[in-house]
C-alpha cells in the first residue's frame, strides 16, 4: 500500500535518482527519467555479490554515479525532482549529513523517498530504538559514536528473527554467532561499509518523533508530505519528505510542522491502550457500526488480522461489511474471545451490560469520538 502511495509523486517526466538499486529498482527506465547511484560501480557491485544466491547478476543495473564522497561532489552538474532509497538509510553512518546531503541534489518541492525497516518485524527486534541524540552526536563529533551503535547492532542481531520464540524463553540472539571479543572486535573497527550494519533503528512512531526532533533543533530542510505505518505482514514504512529550505528558517513553518507531525503521534499514542488489549487474545471481535468498526480496523493496523468479525444485537439489521457479523449468542461459547465496544457513552454502558450478561468478561471500551 504505502509503495503504490509513494509512486503517485513521483513525475514520469522529471529526473529521479534511486539510490542502491542493486537487482530489484523500485524505479525502472523507460518508465522513469531515473539515474542510479551506489558506493560502488556497477562493475564493484558484480564483483561484491557473484557469490550471493539472492543477487541476480543479469538484474544489476548500471549506476550512473559512483557516490565517493558526498553527493553533491559526486552529482555535481544534475538536480532532481524525486530522489528514491529503500531500506538504506539505516546503514548511513550520519543521518543528519544524508539528509542535508539529499536536499542538495534536490529541486525545491522536490521529494525525498524512503522505505525504511520498522524494528518490530526484522532482525533488530531486541535493539533500542536510535534518535535525536545519537545521530546528533554522530553530526558533531564525527564517527567515533558509531562504535556502540555497532557493537549494539551485532550484539543483539537476531539471525531467526522470530522473536515470539525468544518471549517463550526457547532461545536467545546469538550475535551473529560470534564470541563476545569478536563481538568488540569487530566494534573497533574501521570499516563503515553500509552492507555491515544497522546504525540506525527505528520504528514508524520512533522516527516521526526524530523528524520532530529535527525540526525542532532547525536542521531539517523538508516538510513530512506523506507517512504509512507498516501493513499487514510487511516490516517497513514509508516516509515521503518533501524540500522546503524555509522549515528550517521560518520558526512559524516549522512549529507547523511539529504540531502536524505531533497530531499523528498523539492518534499512534491513543491506541497504545487498545492494541494491549488486542496483544491478550487470539481472537477480537468488534461491537460497534459499520463506519466505527472501520475507525477501529485501522487504527489495529497489523493487528486487525485478529478481528474474526462485527457483533449486533439481534434486533438490529445486519450492515454491509467485509467481516462477518454475529450476534452476541452465537459467539458466546468461543473461549475468552476479546470483544472491543466502539460507541457513544451511553451506548457503551448499554453494550457493555448486555455483553457481560452473556457471558462475556474481556471487554475494551475503544474511544473513538474525541
Amino acid at each position: 500500500m504505502g509503495r503504490r502511495q509513494l509512486k503517485k509523486l513521483i513525475s514520469k517526466n522529471e529526473p529521479v535518482l534511486e539510490i542502491g538499486p542493486l537487482d530489484k529498482p523500485f524505479l525502472e527506465r523507460p518508465d522513469y527519467d531515473v539515474y542510479y547511484s551506489d558506493i560502488q560501480s556497477t562493475d564493484e557491485i558484480k564483483s561484491f555479490y557473484a557469490h550471493d544466491a539472492d543477487v541476480k547478476q543479469e538484474r544489476i543495473v548500471p549506476i550512473d554515479y559512483v557516490v565517493s564522497d558526498t553527493y553533491r561532489e559526486s552529482i555535481p552538474n544534475q538536480k532532481f525532482q524525486t530522489v528514491f532509497f529503500s531500506h538504506m538509510i539505516e546503514h548511513t553512518a550520519d543521518i543528519i549529513s544524508h539528509l542535508l546531503e539529499i536536499s542538495e541534489i534536490l529541486r525545491e518541492g522536490g521529494y525525498y523517498l524512503m522505505f525504511i525497516p520498522d524494528k518490530r518485524f526484522t532482525f533488530d527486534y531486541f535493539r533500542d530504538t536510535t534518535g535525536f541524540r545519537d545521530a546528533y552526536d554522530i553530526y558533531r563529533n564525527g564517527i567515533i559514536g558509531l562504535e556502540r551503535l555497532k557493537l549494539d547492532c551485532v550484539f543483539n542481531y537476531d539471525k531467526c528473527n522470530i522473536p515470539n520464540e525468544y518471549l517463550a524463553g526457547n532461545v536467545l540472539p546469538d550475535g551473529h554467532g560470534f564470541s563476545l571479543q569478536q563481538i568488540i572486535k569487530i566494534a573497533k573497527s574501521d570499516k563503515n561499509s553500509y552492507e555491515d550494519f544497522h546504525y540506525w533503528v527505528f520504528t514508524y512512531m520512533s522516527f516521526l518523533k526524530f523528524l520532530v526532533d529535527l525540526l525542532r533543533f532547525g536542521i531539517l530542510p523538508y516538510t513530512l508530505e506523506l507517512s504509512c505505518p507498516p501493513y499487514f505482514g510487511g516490516n517497513e514504512f514509508c516516509i515521503a519528505l518533501k524540500k522546503n529550505t524555509g522549515v528550517a528558517l521560518d520558526s512559524s513553518d516549522a512549529k507547523n510542522q511539529i504540531s502536524k507531525i505531533s497530531k499523528t503521534l498523539a492518534q499512534l499514542g491513543k491506541n497504545k491502550d487498545l492494541l494491549e488489549f488486542v496483544s491478550r487474545f487470539d481472537d477480537i471481535y468488534i461491537y460497534a457500526a459499520t463506519t466505527t468498526a472501520d475507525i477501529i480496523i485501522k487504527r489495529l493496523g497489523l493487528a486487525s488480522c485478529k478481528c474474526k468479525g462485527l457483533l449486533i444485537s439481534p434486533e438490529f439489521e445486519k450492515p454491509q461489511f467485509d467481516l462477518p457479523v454475529y450476534n452476541p449468542n452465537e459467539i458466546a461459547q468461543i473461549p475468552a474471545p476479546g470483544i472491543i465496544i466502539g460507541m457513544t457513552e451511553t451506548s457503551t454502558i448499554v453494550v457493555d451490560e448486555l455483553l457481560k450478561n452473556t457471558g462475556f468478561e474481556n471487554v475494551h471500551i475503544a474511544k473513538v469520538d474525541e
